[in-house]
Formats: C-alpha cells, sequence, structure tokens
C-alpha cells in the first residue's frame, strides 16, 4: 500500500528531495566549524596526511612540479603505515593547493571537508533506498534515520577515519546492489573501488567484499543451468575482487613499495594492537584488554535514539508479504543483516581490543539504517488497520514520532552532541559511560574561559591528551596572547 500511494508523486518531486538535501548540505558545511579539535585531527594532518603526501609527489616525481616543504619528514611506516591516507591527503592537498595558512581555518576546511564526505554518503544512500524500496518517499526516510543520528553526525564534522569509512560503506551499497542485480560491469568495477577506499580508511571493512562474493556466487546455485550461470558470476565475482585489490594498492601509498609484506606488517599492527588503557563503561573502569562481550551491543543500544531502535526491533529479516517473492531483494536483505552482525560476532570472539566507544565500528550503521527503515514501513502498513486517517496524516505523525526527538536534540546539544546518550543510559549518563573522550569540547570550555574572566593573562591547566591548547587556533589575536596552557598528565 505505501509503495502504491507513493509512487503516485510526481517524476518532478525529485527536485524538491534535492532541494532539500542541498539545504541539509549548505547548513551542514556551515555548522561544520563550531566543532573543536579532536586529539586525533592535529596527528593526522601533520603525520598521516603530510607525509604521505610528500612521499606520494616523491615517488611519482611530482615534486620538481610541486613544491614539497623540506620540513615535512619521510613517510614514517611505523607511526603511519598502518593506516591509510585517503581523507587526509586530500585535506592536505586543499590546503597546499589554496594556500591555506591560518591554523583556525585548516582545521574549519578540514571539518567541511569531513562533513562533505558524511553528506555524500547520506545521499547516495538515498539513491540506494529508493532503488531497493522503489519509493522517493521511504528513501527519504531511510537517509533521514542515517543523518540524523547525534552522536554519528558530530563524528561526520570531525572523524577522519570512523565517520569516512561509514560513508564509504554506504556509498558503496548502490553501486553493490547494482551489480547484484543487473551484473554490469561498470557497476562491480565502481562498488570495488570504493570498498577498497573504505578499506584503506578502516581495515575491518575487508570482511565485506568476502561477504558480496558469497552473495553474488549464491545467484547461481538454484539455477538450472547453473554450470553456465556460475561461470559468469564467477567472473564478475574475480573482477570485483580484482577492482578491490587495486583500489587498495592505489588508494595506500604504504603498500606501493612491497604489497604484501607492508600488508602483514599492517595487519599485524591492527590485529594486535598494544593499548592497554582503562574505559570507563557501566560505572566501572575497566582495562581495555579486559573487555566483556556485550560491550559493543550496550554501546550501540545507549547512543541510538530508543525510536530507531524500535523500527529496528520490529523489522524482519525480509521484506513484507508483498516483497516475498523477490529473490533478489530478499538475498541482499540477508546481506544487509550478516553485513552489520559478522563483525561484532568477530569482535566478540576475538576479543578484539575496542575503545572509544563503538566508533570503530560507525561502518555498521548504514545497515541498521537499512532495517529502521523496513520497521518503519511495518509501522506504517499496521496504522493504516487500526486508526481511521489518511495515509498522508499516518505517515506526518510517524515521521514526527520518529524524528522530531533526534532533531531537536542536535540543535539542542550542538556542537557536542557526540556525547548524546539514550534514556537507556540513565538519568547521568556521564556516571556509567565515557564523555567527550577525544577533547572536542575543550575549545568551548576556553573560549568560555576568556569570555568571563577580563585577566590580561589567564592560565589554562588541561590533560595533555585533550590539549585545551589546540583550541586557540580559532581564538582572535587578543585571546590568544592572554592564554597561556599548562599540560598536565593524568
Amino acid at each position: 500500500m505505501i509503495r502504491s500511494l507513493f509512487t503516485k508523486i510526481k517524476t518532478s518531486s525529485i527536485l524538491k528531495f534535492n532541494f532539500l538535501f542541498l539545504i541539509i548540505y549548505i547548513s551542514g558545511l556551515y555548522f561544520s566549524k563550531d566543532y573543536g579539535i579532536t586529539w586525533d585531527e592535529d596527528w593526522a594532518r601533520v603525520k598521516n596526511g603530510k607525509q604521505n603526501l610528500a612521499y606520494i609527489l616523491k615517488t611519482l616525481h611530482l615534486d620538481n612540479y610541486i613544491n614539497v616543504p623540506k620540513d615535512i619528514p619521510e613517510l614514517n611506516v611505523r607511526n603511519v603505515g598502518a593506516y591509510g591516507a585517503f581523507f587526509d591527503v586530500i585535506s592536505v592537498t586543499i590546503e597546499q593547493v589554496f594556500s591555506i595558512t591560518d591554523k583556525g581555518e585548516i582545521f574549519k576546511m578540514r571539518h567541511k571537508l569531513n562533513f562533505t564526505f558524511y553528506f555524500l554518503g547520506v545521499y547516495l544512500y538515498f539513491l540506494f533506498s529508493k532503488r531497493i524500496f522503489s519509493s522517493k518517499y521511504l528513501a527519504f526516510i531511510g537517509s533521514m534515520f542515517y543523518l540524523l543520528s547525534p552522536r554519528l553526525l558530530a563524528h561526520g564534522c570531525f572523524n577522519p577515519r570512523d565517520s569516512i569509512a561509514q560513508s564509504l560503506v554506504a556509498c558503496s551499497l548502490l553501486p553493490l546492489l547494482m551489480s547484484y542485480q543487473t551484473l554490469s560491469k561498470r557497476w562491480t568495477i565502481i562498488a570495488g573501488m570504493i570498498l577498497g577506499i573504505g578499506i584503506t580508511t578502516r581495515l575491518p571493512v575487508m570482511y565485506l567484499p568476502v561477504l558480496f562474493i558469497f552473495l553474488m556466487l549464491s545467484k547461481g546455485i538454484p539455477q538450472s543451468n547453473s554450470s553456465s550461470r556460475f561461470y559468469e558470476l564467477m567472473k564478475i565475482s574475480i573482477l570485483f575482487l580484482f577492482s578491490v585489490i587495486v583500489s587498495v594498492f592505489i588508494f595506500w601509498p604504504f603498500l606501493w613499495k612491497s604489497p604484501l609484506i607492508n600488508f602483514k606488517y599492517i595487519w599485524n599492527s591492527l590485529a594486535f594492537h598494544p593499548w592497554d588503557g582503562d574505559i570507563h563503561f557501566l560505572g566501572q573502569i575497566i582495562n581495555g584488554n579486559n573487555l566483556p562481550w556485550y560491550y559493543i551491543p550496550i554501546w550501540i543500544a545507549v547512543t541510538i535514539p530508543i525510536q530507531y531502535l524500535f523500527f529496528i526491533f520490529i523489522s524482519p529479516l525480509i521484506f513484507t508479504k508483498n516483497k516475498a517473492k523477490n529473490k533478489a531483494i530478499i538475498n541482499f536483505s540477508v546481506f544487509m543483516w550478516c553485513g552489520f552482525v559478522i563483525p561484532i560476532i568477530i569482535i566478540i570472539s576475538l576479543k578484539s581490543i575496542i575503545y572509544d566507544g563503538w566508533r570503530h565500528l560507525f561502518f555498521l550503521y548504514p545497515f541498521l539504517a537499512y532495517f529502521m527503515t523496513i520497521g518503519f514501513e511495518q509501522s506504517y502498513q499496521y496504522f493504516t488497520k487500526i486508526i481511521r486517517l489518511r495515509a498522508g496524516q499516518i505517515i506526518l505523525l510517524l515521521s514526527l514520532f520518529t524524528f522530531s526527538g533526534p532533531l531537536y536534540t542536535i540543535i539542542n546539544m550542538h556542537p557536542h552532541q557526540q556525547v548524546y546518550y539514550n534514556s537507556l543510559a540513565g538519568k547521568d549518563p556521564m556516571e556509567l559511560f565515557e564523555g567527550d573522550y577525544w577533547g572536542s569540547s575543550m575549545r568551548q570550555g576556553v573560549e568560555w574561559i576568556l569570555n568571563n574572566d577580563d585577566s590580561e593573562q589567564i592560565t589554562i591547566i588541561s590533560p595533555e591528551t585533550c590539549r585545551a591548547i589546540w583550541s586557540w587556533r580559532f581564538l582572535n589575536e587578543y585571546d590568544q596572547s592572554r592564554a597561556n596552557y599548562i599540560m598536565k598528565k593524568l
């Protein structure tokens, strides 16, 4: 019923959605400037970005045409080799090409670029949802599930690794679906390239190409001419895998000299990452090497809006009866479900070290948003049977119930949505969980001190891990001269 309703929308309505997305993008660019500098960003820019850019230019012999500052050290593989440089190289390139020298402007540019990638994931997720749900309106609902998650939206403005990986996974879903449905070589290559870049950004994304190949090969199992069909699917799968490998190699400069040896180094570096820090979880201080199995499930449960969790809970693994005959959609739904569940099972089984909440697994969120959308559709169909209202009125009420709370929270908490918790976290979530572990709010803290203290010299003390001194880059010259920073170990 919902599809028959929304397919009546005129073709020109896509322009209305695009206009809404344009407003969202412009708003995001404007508000992204309000976030502070996290303690990973400076390292990512200076070491990961500049060193990799210098290495790329020298390796390609472009340093004769493009000036490489002499103060940039050689690529230090032990520091930056284990992390891809896709976002940071683009950011530093923009910085160099446009001669941006003011440190505050540099990080504002990085935040705008970060949000640009995040928004690209939102829009391509809309196109993916439109293809799979056959409804522009339902696709827009799905994209709002993706966009209006307070914690993840904030990270989308300043997290140069986890949110970029999330966006790349979201961007890959449309070409993956098109490749699966049409066996198009073009879509297959595009899907492989995007996932290859995703792997360089977050190595655990490498499970997705394997999962997709299983999905692709499964298409040939029930066919009567299974031999020829399976051969065709095998060729597409090989092309996809080749595209992934080539993309990983191209966008990971550390692999250029010795691909196999250096990839083994990367694998060992991340698989056995030495981190002996402590984590605040459920009101206790727990060592990072001894996390309980429910660490990730609870973090996901307390940081996603309650309404969204409800829709996930009621959504089935497959579509409703109207779609049950479409085996391709059913299989892709299974792929989406496995895309979410498999990494969590692996992490629990291997007792992998995960810290700072579940940010390392933000790339799972596109799969969750998919089932939120299904749950939304199921709810609509249920209410049309028990409530005597017009379809449009039901959609409006259900949308208000779903998104008014998260949208209000995003506006009210700005620019600190990164510490969002839902009601499951208790009245004071900071008693049970970590707060601003990256120190983004240090900026507002320093600005408040300087705005409320007229002293000519002010001493500001902060932990070394969340250095308040980085906030001086957003201050005017007068306030920069007044602030004296002291870093102390906790």
